[in-house]
Parts: structure tokens; sequence; C-alpha cells
């Protein structure tokens, strides 16, 4: 007769530690597992100004769930054991110390797939001794509950590496994300020898929009559906494409672009209507483009009149850090932005430049990189690259795999080697259900780093992203 897989297994959900049901020396209670979800946190609260409208929630934290089951622990088998009241001790004291970092892996008889709790504390237990068991069958019952965490995890799916990339680059992952929650990821970058090593790295991830002009992913300059600027400059290998939008710094001291774009295509961020948007932009920055500042905002397409909202630098944007003599790449960070996803209205993403008189040569806008500020993870941006102080992405110009764990922390090997600690980026990454994109901005610069210099960013970094999913849902599973 089939039995329940009831087992202490660790975090690869794949290697067992303790079987909890062997059918020998320790047999679980015929359905006396269950799984009790945690319910909504209060969390932050908004009150309405009328008497009768309540309150909406603006958060929720989840709490840890509980695993409860019903163990019956046998003597028969261990005759060593002086008695069975010694065995059952043993047996408690081997559960409490295996259980802490590792996981519980549950199969119903009936099913044909396991579901994984994430162990988050000890193991609570308390004696049954109203079963008669302990005289008749030399056993005794147990009733355990453990603190596990308020998701149902599945088996660990690793997907297919990317072909070979150009980065910075959007990446459609090559298999949906099974499970109906979000998933936990481990984001995986291999990145071959050859120029400057990427210092910096900012990865977003969105569901998949066929169509439209999502603020996701990267846009060119070149295709700026209006602006001031002088015009667009081809055949420049040094930029992406080829061409950039360029503007003379002697005609003028400020200048204006925008790209249309389609938040509502975007899934808002939870408890809002709106996205919160952050953006990157890559320029030719020549050393004569004095006291440079770019303001980013996102007006609707009727006219900033209509409502514009500028980004969290608010109205007097970032001010650039030019190059010590000659003109080079620079990649900036300009702020976070937030769009309304509804109801379904375009907006512009819109830069404007403001410069000092006496300026010259041509300012150049290359290309922007757009990401969720809520679903993404990056390095910090404004300090200086140095090695004391700066946790540079990849630290050398070696063949390296990064690691960016779902938890936070990283992991890397160099040249070929085994995978050692090294910094991860301090965010969980939790891949929503089915196809799934993920814009990957690899720089060989830290944006806006404060050091004046003639350093230039390089055009791109080659490499492939795997994803290893820990697919979760909000129940048991039964089958695949």
């Amino acid at each position: 007769m089939a039995r329940d897989i009831l087992r202490i297994v660790e975090p690869d959900q794949v290697t067992a530690v303790k079987d909890l049901n062997d059918g020998t020396t320790v047999y679980l209670v015929k359905d006396s597992l269950n799984f009790t979800p945690p319910q909504p946190a209060a969390g932050l609260r908004k009150g309405g100004r009328g008497r009768w409208e309540g309150y909406q929630q603006l958060s929720d934290i989840r709490d840890n769930g509980a695993l409860s089951f019903s163990l019956i622990i046998s003597w028969l088998t261990h005759p060593n054991v002086p008695t069975a009241l010694d065995h059952a001790n043993d047996f408690c004291a081997a559960i409490s110390s295996t259980l802490l970092g590792r996981m519980i892996e549950f199969r119903h008889r009936n099913a044909s797939e396991s579901s994984f709790f994430d162990v988050r504390g000890a193991a609570g237990y308390q004696p049954n001794l109203r079963l008669n068991l302990l005289e008749q069958k030399s056993a005794m019952a147990f009733d355990f509950k453990i603190p596990v965490g308020p998701l149902v995890r599945n088996a660990p799916v690793t997907l297919a590496a990317s072909a070979s990339t150009a980065f910075p680059a959007k990446v459609a992952l090559p298999t949906a994300i099974v499970g109906k929650a979000p998933a936990l990821a481990d984001l995986e970058l291999d990145i071959p020898v050859g120029g400057a090593a990427p210092l910096f790295a900012a990865v977003g991830w969105s569901k998949r929009i066929g169509a439209g002009s999502p603020p996701f992913g990267i846009v060119e300059g070149e295709a700026a559906n209006g602006s001031s600027f002088t015009g667009i400059s081809g055949g420049d290998a040094s930029m992406r494409g080829g061409s950039y939008l360029y503007q003379d710094l002697t005609a003028a001291t400020y200048s204006l672009a925008y790209w249309y774009v389609e938040p509502w295509r975007m899934d808002p961020d939870e408890f809002s209507e709106d996205i919160d948007v952050e953006v990157y932009a890559v320029l030719r920055m020549p050393s004569t483009a004095y006291s440079l500042r770019c303001v980013l905002s996102s007006p609707p397409t009727e006219g900033a009149i209509y409502g514009q909202r500028f980004g969290d630098l608010g109205s007097r944007g970032r001010t650039i850090v030019p190059p010590y003599s000659s003109t080079q790449k620079r990649i900036t960070r300009l702020g976070v932005v937030r769009m309304p996803c509804v109801p379904q209205h375009g907006r512009w993403l819109m830069l404007e430049f403001y410069w000092d008189g006496g300026s010259y040569d041509y300012l150049g806008v290359d290309y922007l990189v757009m990401i969720p500020a809520k679903r993404s993870v990056a390095g910090p941006t404004g300090k200086a690259s140095d090695y004391a102080t700066y946790p540079r992405f990849i630290p050398s110009n070696v063949a390296t795999k990064r690691v960016l764990k779902h938890n936070g922390s990283g992991l890397v090997a160099v040249g070929g080697g085994a995978e050692m600690p090294y910094g991860g980026m301090g965010s969980r990454i939790e891949l929503p259900p089915g196809d799934v994109d993920v814009t990957v901005l690899l720089a060989s610069m830290v944006p806006d780093d404060p050091t004046i210099n003639d350093t230039g960013l390089q055009l791109s970094h080659s490499g492939t992203l795997r994803a290893r999913t820990f697919p979760r849902n909000y129940s048991l599973r039964g089958s695949s």
C-alpha cells in the first residue's frame, strides 16, 4: 500500500536528511498533516474622509504559516534503546536539531508531485499519552507543529541558458514560470573574457508583453517621438546601433526629448494603480558641457498642464559629472518616475537637459534603460568605483559566472572554478507566473561616479542568462 512521503530535506529540495514516515520506526498518522497559511497582516491603512468610507489596506506582509502533523514513533526495531520513552526522546531531539535551515517535503500517497515547506523555526511537539500505544505497541504518538514559510514550494526548475547576448538587453526566458504564486529565482550571468569588466549591474523583470510600448526594456535615443535636439548622427560604431540623438550645445542652453510609453500594459505595483519606473540613460558627454543636468518626468501626451509627474529627483533633476578633458560615453541614473497604469492612457517619458552658456561640442543620447523599480535589483550608484569601497559586480576581466540569489545574497565563480560567496544585490528576486522577460543592464562604469576622469563606457558585454526557479503555490500540489 502506498505511503505518504514526509521527510526533512536540504534546501536544494533533493537531498534527504531524515525520513519521518519510513514505515518501520516512525509512521505518519493518516491524514493528520495540515498546512495553515498565514492570515493577512494589518499593514498600512489609508482612511477615508467619510464616516462610512472605511479604510483601504496599503501593504501586506504575511507572517509564517504552520505545518502540523502527528507521528507514531515505534521502539520495536530498536532493541538497544532501553524504553520507548527514551527512543521517542531521541527522535524528538533529532528532529529539533535537523530542521533548522532545511525544508520538509510532503507528497500525498495519491499525488504525483511533492510540496516543500521552508522551515522558519524550531518544532513544537506534544506527547499524546491518551492513545494506548505505549503498553500495547511499544510506541508513542506525538503531535508536531512547525513554523514554515507562507507559500508552498514546488521542486526547483532550472531553465535553459539564453543565447549569447550583448548586454544591455531584454531577454525572454525560454520557459514559462510554473506555479500560481510568484516564484523565487536565482539569476546566473556567465560573462566570458573580453574588454573591461562590468562593474555595475541592474536587473529588472516583468510578465511578457507582446505588443505596444511598455516602459520596460531598452529604447534607442534616436527613436524619440519628439525633441528639440539638433538631429540624429549615424555611422558611429561606439554607439548602440551606430547612431544617436544629438544636441549642439552652442545653439541653446536647454533641450528636451520624449518617448511614447504605455504604462497600462504593465502590472501596477502592489496595492497601487501606478508603477514606479527606474530610468538609466547612456549619453555622449563632452567635457565642455558645463553644469549639465537632466530632469526626468512623465507628462500625459496631451501636455504637462494635464498632470506632469517628475521623477524622485524633482524638477532640478540629476547633475551629470563630465569627463576631465575629452568626450566620452557616460551612464547616469536619472531616477524613478511614477506612471499610472489605470486608465489605459499613453504618456511621454520626457528628458529635459539644461546647461550653462559657453558650453560647446555635441551632447548625445545613445539609449535609455527602463526597469520596474520594485521588481528589480541593482548595485549602488553615485559612488566612486574603487576596489576598497565599491561592491563591483564582476571585479576582474576574466571569465566569470555571477549568481544573484533569490534571497539577496550572491555567488561568484572565476575562470571556471567553484562557486563561492560574493556580495549580492540585497533584494529578493520573485518572478511572476507565466512568460517572463528580464532586462539586464551591465556597465563598465558606475552610474554617476563622482570621479572626474576620461574613462568611457564600454559599448556592451557579451554573455548568457540562466534562471534557476523555485516555483511556489498558495496550497499543496497534487500533480504537475
